[in-house]
């Protein structure tokens, strides 16, 4: 599934959403030479990840039970105002009191299948908020 994006991106975008993984667009940067902008090409994530307007990282969990409270805290620890969790092709809920870090410090959580979660993370990101995309590839 492919979804629309505005052809200047200042973060990381997701492009697509495919088996396997997610098509994704990273920040465009201007450069000092000629003052334009390098063409916006989308790379493959292949695997679970973790993505902020200005970091991606690999993420080692392909299920939700696998989540644990190291990541939680991990989560914590790059400040998001609202994580968005992708539990795969399925919405299954994670054990509660795993998620306990983000309540604790205020930070939202949603939970929604990862398709669901990337769109909602590019929608919360053109709004220009401070979300964590924690997405489960099954």
């Amino acid at each position: 599934m492919q979804f629309s994006l505005e052809k200047e991106v200042e973060f990381y975008a997701i492009h697509s959403w495919t088996e396997g993984g997610a098509w994704l667009t990273a920040p465009l940067k201007t450069t000092a030479e000629s003052g334009s902008l390098p063409p916006m090409e989308p790379f493959l994530q292949e695997g679970s990840f973790l993505l902020m307007s200005d970091s991606l990282h690999d993420w080692d969990c392909r299920a939700v039970e696998q989540i644990r409270l190291d990541d939680v805290k991990t989560w914590v620890s790059l400040r998001p105002e609202i994580v968005i969790l992708g539990t795969g092709n399925k919405h299954v809920w994670p054990e509660m009191d795993i998620l306990g870090p983000l309540y604790t410090q205020g930070i939202g959580v949603e939970i929604m299948r990862s398709d669901a979660a990337c769109r909602t993370y590019n929608l919360l990101m053109s709004d220009r908020r401070r979300v964590l995309a924690a997405i489960l590839v099954d």
